[in-house]
């Protein structure tokens, strides 16, 4: 995966850390790992809906696993960290699959921000947005299947 760090690189190497342990939560089903770095009052605008909450993301979880079934794995292309002392924010290329899909060529690529705050020396999620290309003439997403 090809990384880019603008920026305070401590900061960003703590970040990058915190979001594999994510991948390898989401991968083990594990809610409680994949939160403990999320603010009580996280923002997230995900593609369909907006949480303002850890619990509500945790119900958004815990009612997306079933579609991905076993193996869920996330993957991500072109990824940049621009980092601060206190504030970071991660952008890239995401998608996540499972057994339940038919195959990586049929899920389109999300485009993803996640914000996070240092607050009493660690890192939490405020923000978290996915989001696709849309026409707005058409009226329809603007689906990015080719690899970014």
């Amino acid at each position: 995966m090809e990384i880019e760090i603008i920026g305070h690189q401590q900061s960003a190497v703590e970040v990058l850390a915190l979001t594999q342990i994510w991948d390898q939560a989401l991968n083990q089903y594990d809610l409680d790992e994949m939160t403990q770095d999320y603010a009580e009052n996280v923002c997230v605008f995900d593609v369909a809906l907006q949480i303002d909450d850890k619990n509500a993301y945790r119900n958004l979880w815990q009612h997306c696993f079933p579609y991905f079934g076993d193996n869920i794995q996330v993957h991500r292309r072109k990824l940049t960290i621009y980092a601060a002392d206190q504030v970071v924010f991660l952008h890239c290329y995401s998608k996540v699959l499972g057994d339940a899909q038919t195959s990586a060529e049929d899920i389109p690529w999300c485009r993803t921000t996640v914000g996070f705050y240092k607050e009493s020396g660690k890192w939490k999620v405020v923000h978290e947005h996915m989001s696709m290309p849309f026409d707005c003439e058409k009226q329809q997403p603007l689906y990015i299947f080719a690899e970014p």
